[in-house]
């Protein structure tokens, strides 16, 4: 129940800062439901959300959301292995080398990483920013860069990666999975506008750029209107033509 009420949590998040950054989206009570996910019943309006995630590099065992989730798990058990130990203040930010293709096991890391914390606690400043060599004092294999503060704060990890691009192929192939449960939303919904909406995130891990040509891209689908919620380039609305069955109804 708590996966499917944050999974709940974080469609609506998603379709308010569509409405937030874009007109054509109506105002009005929205409500969370399934089949679509979303409703503005004032609008008569059901609206469908999917995220569009980066998929794994070619000859890789994990995708940049697993690494992520994977890196997060690492940080976060350093941090309780440390407060366990150690009573000084800290704030740390962790970036990892991202090893696509290599399995670690996340308590001993996380076990190395607190105590590399705690020989490289700050003594002449309050901050430092440290890199495998000298000055680091054992030094952990798959990070890259660890800043330590002196200071009651979070531990966290960072994100990094080369971008990846999305494609035509797979934004297609997104819209045509969602297209099949379209009749059914209608059937759910007579007489109601089902929209699409598509979106992306923030995290480098997590995240997809877009090609400036993406608006100039043609789909076809059931769905009324299609839109792409980007963080970096606001919410697009797709060329979308509709399935000659369903235009005929």
């Amino acid at each position: 129940m708590a996966a499917n009420d944050a999974k709940r949590e974080r469609e609506r998040c998603l379709i308010e800062h569509a409405r937030l950054h874009s007109s054509l989206f109506p105002p009005g009570e929205l409500e969370m439901a399934d089949k679509p996910d979303g409703q503005i019943p004032s609008a008569r309006l059901g609206i469908e959300v999917s995220e569009l995630l980066p998929e794994k590099p070619d000859g890789a065992i994990f995708s940049g959301p697993q690494l992520s989730n994977f890196q997060s798990e690492v940080v976060l058990k350093a941090a309780h292995v440390f407060s366990n130990t150690d009573t000084r203040p800290s704030d740390v930010l962790v970036f990892f080398k991202n090893d696509w293709d290599r399995k670690r096991d996340s308590e001993e890391m996380a076990q190395a990483l607190a105590d590399f914390v705690a020989n490289n606690y700050p003594q002449q400043s309050k901050t430092v920013c440290l890199q495998r060599g000298r000055r680091a004092v054992g030094w952990v294999d798959g990070l890259s860069v660890v800043r330590i503060t002196a200071e009651d704060g979070r531990w966290q990890a960072g994100g990094s990666s080369d971008g990846v691009m999305l494609t035509y192929e797979q934004l297609a192939s997104r819209i045509a999975t969602k297209s099949e449960r379209v009749q059914e939303y209608r059937s759910r919904l007579p007489g109601w506008q089902i929209w699409l909406l598509l979106a992306t995130r923030l995290p480098v891990l997590w995240s997809v750029s877009l090609p400036r040509e993406v608006t100039s891209w043609r789909f076809t689908c059931d769905f009324d209107r299609v839109f792409l919620s980007s963080w970096e380039d606001g919410v697009l609305q797709l060329n979308c033509i509709k399935d000659s069955a369903e235009s005929d109804q």
